[in-house]
């Protein structure tokens, strides 16, 4: 009989996966810095490869900004998955620049200026539920 493995116990559980959608590489890695502060695991893509992306990775979370492009291949993309495996959807709003697109699939909506103040317990809230 083997021994037990006593770190077995501290080995971390999966982190939860969330993929950044925008245009700008910069707002790409900022975005995925604050997902990784808030201890999930990111990657990130420009909006023409994220609904493959979505489909192939499978992500817990989709962090964007509504405002660089239009969302709507996304949005549809999730929109067709079936409920029980959709992402949570964060999109990152101007105010002022129109309304949201498919809000119906929004899990939160964050307005900028984008803090890490203001980004964090909006995560974290959706992580806990």
């Amino acid at each position: 009989m083997s021994a037990p493995d006593i770190h077995a116990a501290r080995t971390p559980s999966r982190k939860a996966f969330a993929l950044v959608v925008s245009e700008k590489p910069v707002d790409r890695i900022i975005y995925g810095r604050m997902l990784e502060m808030a201890g999930l695991r990111s990657d990130s893509s420009d909006f023409a490869s994220a609904p493959a992306r979505c489909a192939e990775h499978r992500p817990e979370i989709v962090l964007f900004d509504q405002s660089q492009a239009d969302p709507s291949p996304l949005t549809s993309g999730i929109a067709r998955l079936p409920a029980d495996a959709r992402p949570k959807v964060i999109a990152i709003l101007t105010p002022g620049e129109g309304a949201p697109v498919r809000p119906d699939l929004y899990t939160a909506t964050v307005n900028k200026p984008v803090t890490v103040d203001l980004l964090l317990p909006v995560i974290r809230g959706l992580l806990e539920n």
